[in-house]
């Protein structure tokens, strides 16, 4: 089982924080991000009982691992992982460990400099060769960041040893940490999703979900299908 939930513009509602959530919310200095950040957690919590209705939002408890990747307490009855950026918010739940990760667009006046620090020579030769240069960077970061919180090793891992192949495919691949991963990749308006996963039969079988409303603990959303690049 794979469901990715998204919002590009998340409907504001009560929030529903946890005493750590909230401290951390509290320390937010741009009231833009700390909105997000409550939307964001709020509906991580809300997804989560809406797979598992036996638990309310607020009784979910979190802990992380080494590198910071933030899991369910054991006994957990699925994984999770989170990604929010700018006014964009995404959630993935899944029986297995699977990474996420979205990002809003803005301008990439160092775009060509950043790619020489964070992708590997193989993925800079492909995103020269791409006529939207926007767009493939992206492609390429989320893909990178999705596969690092799917391992939970964060950016411990240094970004530019790893190399995606089949990038013109639907679902690219890499070999690391042992597992052959592959990868789902979703162009929005203004913004890039990349979801990675060690099954590949999840991912050909996930189901994608805009948002449209949310009201307390109960969720609407319109499913698509990931779309192929």
């Amino acid at each position: 089982m794979l469901d990715v939930w998204y919002s590009l513009a998340p409907p504001d509602g009560p929030p529903l924080l946890d005493a750590q959530e909230q401290a951390r919310h509290a320390r937010f200095l741009c009231q833009r991000t700390a909105r997000t950040f409550a939307q964001a957690h709020t509906l991580k919590r809300c997804l989560l009982s809406h797979h598992h209705p036996q638990q309310a939002p607020l009784d979910w408890r979190f802990e992380s691992g080494p590198a910071g990747k933030p899991a369910l307490r054991e006994p957990a009855p699925c994984h999770f992982n989170l990604s929010h950026s700018g006014d964009a918010i995404a959630v993935a739940v899944a029986d297995q460990a699977v990474g996420l990760d979205i990002e809003s667009h803005r301008e990439l006046k160092d775009g060509l400099a950043i790619a020489q620090r964070v992708f590997h020579p193989r993925e800079r030769q492909w995103l020269q060769a791409q006529p939207d240069f926007v767009a493939a960077f992206y492609r390429l970061w989320t893909l990178k960041e999705a596969l690092l919180k799917a391992t939970g090793e964060g950016f411990t891992q240094a970004p530019e040893a790893l190399c995606w192949d089949e990038l013109d495919a639907a679902m690219p691949a890499i070999h690391h940490a042992g597992q052959h991963w592959q990868a789902l990749g979703l162009a929005l308006p203004g913004a890039t999703l990349a979801v990675v996963m060690a099954d590949p039969q999840q991912l050909r079988e996930a189901r994608l979900h805009e948002l449209q409303a949310r009201e307390g603990a109960c969720l609407r959303g319109r499913q698509h299908a990931f779309h192929r690049p």
